[in-house]
């Protein structure tokens, strides 16, 4: 079976890594560690593997057009608050090329006061991606917008639970797998195992939740009918919203999450030595040496070796492969 990189796992890793025992004096409570497995995994590994720029965390909502509504809240769940491609579906199955405009580019004169059911083009504003022409009192069609999906924040597995069955909305759990602490007040997402926790649903309200009969029911569709959803299946976790039972990123990155979270532990313990050790350590293992090896970062780009061809202004391009 697959090493599972859960929250427990990687304390334990990173106890080893530091050699510190659990002590609330010093800081290196199983809760202080995963803090700091969190700060690694959120405040830095996620970033790296967002800029490769190889469409990783990408997922992608779809939001109909609302009569004398100009302005779209970007998806709360939004890496940075950064979009990765903003689009207009018509009414029909077709889409239209949207300008991204800026403020100081846009006609503020006549025009501005003008409104349409077709957007040409649209602009961002604080959290909202506003389009313009304003929309008129009929519009058609929707707003689909791909993000960046920030993983959720890693929690211990007795938070979690993994999913044994699926009846329509319904999710089933084994006997003592579901948290007491769950209500028909929470929202909720549900992950895959593998895949770097890959998101299936998130946010989700849910009608109820039965601990006697260890289930919760959502209050919409789970099978992936809906638009930007992947259907929940027997082995996918759930959690509450914003949270993970293993971390967010590819699962070859897994390994070094307690390696970089035992960095910071050494370096607050004031073990320089070792700190500066584990830290060459873990920058090789991320970056490569010397230009010999490419390391993790390195290989998650060209998700396609075998030179892929882009469609670029109606031409095909084939791309350079890294090693010309």
């Amino acid at each position: 079976m697959a090493r599972k990189y859960t929250a427990e796992e990687l304390i334990a890793q990173v106890r080893d890594e530091a050699r510190i025992p659990d002590t609330a004096s010093t800081g290196n409570t199983d809760a202080d560690i995963l803090n700091r497995i969190n700060e690694f995994v959120l405040g830095y590994l996620s970033g790296l593997v967002m800029e490769v720029r190889e469409e990783y965390f990408i997922r992608t909502t779809r939001t109909p057009l609302v009569a004398n509504t100009s302005q779209y809240r970007l998806p709360t769940r939004a890496m940075y608050q950064k979009l990765r491609d903003v689009r207009y579906k018509t009414g029909s199955a077709g889409y239209l090329p949207l300008a991204h405009a800026t403020l100081a580019s846009l006609d503020m004169g006549r025009r501005s006061l003008d409104t349409a059911d077709v957007p040409g083009a649209f602009y961002i504003e604080g959290n909202y991606v506003t389009l313009w022409p304003a929309i008129g009192g009929g519009p058609e069609g929707s707003l689909d917008m791909a993000f960046y999906f920030a993983p959720g924040e890693l929690v211990l597995s007795t938070a979690t639970a993994v999913v044994t069955g699926v009846a329509g909305n319904e999710v089933a759990f084994a006997v003592d797998a579901m948290p007491t602490a769950w209500t028909a007040s929470d929202l909720f997402d549900a992950h895959s195992p593998s895949s770097g926790a890959e998101i299936k649903v998130w946010d989700r309200k849910v009608t109820e939740v039965d601990h006697a009969g260890r289930t919760i029911t959502f209050s919409e569709a789970i099978d992936g009918s809906t638009f930007g959803d992947f259907p929940v299946e027997a082995g996918d976790y759930i959690t509450l919203a914003g949270e993970a039972a293993i971390p967010g990123v590819p699962r070859e990155l897994h390994p070094l999450i307690g390696l970089g979270a035992a960095c910071s532990v050494l370096e607050d313990e004031g073990d320089l030595e070792v700190f500066a050790a584990k830290t060459s350590t873990l920058n090789r293992q991320l970056f490569g040496q010397g230009g010999k090896t490419r390391g993790a970062i390195g290989l998650l780009e060209n998700r396609i070796e075998s030179r892929p061809t882009y469609v670029k202004g109606g031409r095909l391009l084939e791309s350079q492969a890294w090693w010309l």
